[in-house]
């Protein structure tokens, strides 16, 4: 058979049971650190695509500056002063927040007033700016399915 596809032949459908267990076993000890770790740039391109587009993951726009915080700060980029927030997001540095294990994928940012700016307040607008639009999660989903049929595989 095709890609070391063993194929058998069942006497009774009660064996099935087992070749189920077997299976979901093998699933439970797929570990998948290096595949979300693989993923890390591609967040970092959306988080890049998000700033450029002042937009939240959605390509909903951010809200405006009110001119008297463009006066303040000299310019009308959104979300950008010093650059610290925005570099924590695209690129790897102290503020980047990235960590994978076996099952899990940790992105964000350590900025202490993104949570402000994420959620907004009485006085500050909401701008989503941590997020994945649907895209990129298929991308994620796509990624993470082959990797569990290339571990599955390896398995057998």
């Amino acid at each position: 058979m095709a890609d070391g596809v063993v194929a058998e032949e069942l006497d009774d459908l009660r064996y099935l049971g087992g070749v189920f267990a077997g299976v979901e076993a093998q699933f439970r000890d797929l570990d998948y650190t290096e595949t979300l770790r693989g993923f890390m740039p591609v967040l970092q391109q959306e988080e890049a695509r998000q700033f450029s587009q002042q937009a939240d993951a959605a390509g909903r726009a951010w809200p405006k500056l009110s001119p008297v915080t463009i006066a303040r700060k000299g310019h009308d980029r959104i979300l950008v002063e010093t650059g610290r927030l925005r570099a924590s997001l695209e690129s790897q540095n102290g503020d980047s927040v990235r960590a994978t294990s076996h099952r899990g994928l940790l992105f964000g940012t350590a900025v202490p007033y993104s949570i402000f700016h994420q959620t907004g307040g009485r006085r500050l607008p909401q701008r989503e700016h941590v997020g994945m639009n649907s895209e990129a999660c298929d991308k994620l989903t796509a990624t993470v399915a082959d990797a569990t049929v290339r571990g599955l595989k390896a398995t057998v």
